[in-house]
């Protein structure tokens, strides 16, 4: 447009995009992270119920409730997976636009389109599934 050029402007967007690119990554690892956590988690839980397959009736219920109490506690479910699952795809493909701008990631022009159209279709899905019905 140059409707006001300045010598820092480009300097400006390329930082820009490079802190765009450094956040989707840390929220990538932070998603990464959690579901770390809830696999670790769930799987303590199988190993409690592995231990009680030894027990009586009253112990096994006594075991499921101590197994129930630690996935209540963790969040654990599938929406909760899901939601993570999809939060890293989401986070993937808007990757694409900030790591092409900044020479990161060596793509074309139709790869960061196709990626941006998976981020807005799964973040539209989220949206609507909070606000829309």
């Amino acid at each position: 447009m140059n409707v006001w050029p300045t010598d820092w402007a480009k300097i400006c967007f390329i930082e820009a995009n490079k802190l765009w690119f450094y956040s989707l990554m840390c929220s990538i690892m932070g998603s990464c992270l959690q579901l770390w956590y809830t696999a670790s988690v769930k799987q303590s839980a199988g190993k409690a119920e592995k231990s009680g397959e030894k027990l009586s009736n009253e112990g096994r219920a006594k075991t499921h409730i101590q197994r129930a109490k630690v996935s209540e506690k963790a969040g654990i479910n599938k929406t909760h997976l899901l939601c993570l699952l999809r939060s890293i795809v989401i986070d993937a493909s808007d990757l694409f636009l900030p790591g092409a701008v900044t020479g990161w990631l060596v793509t074309g022009p139709l790869t960061v389109g196709v990626a941006t159209i998976i981020s807005t279709t799964l973040s539209s899905k989220d949206i609507w599934d909070k606000y829309g019905g």
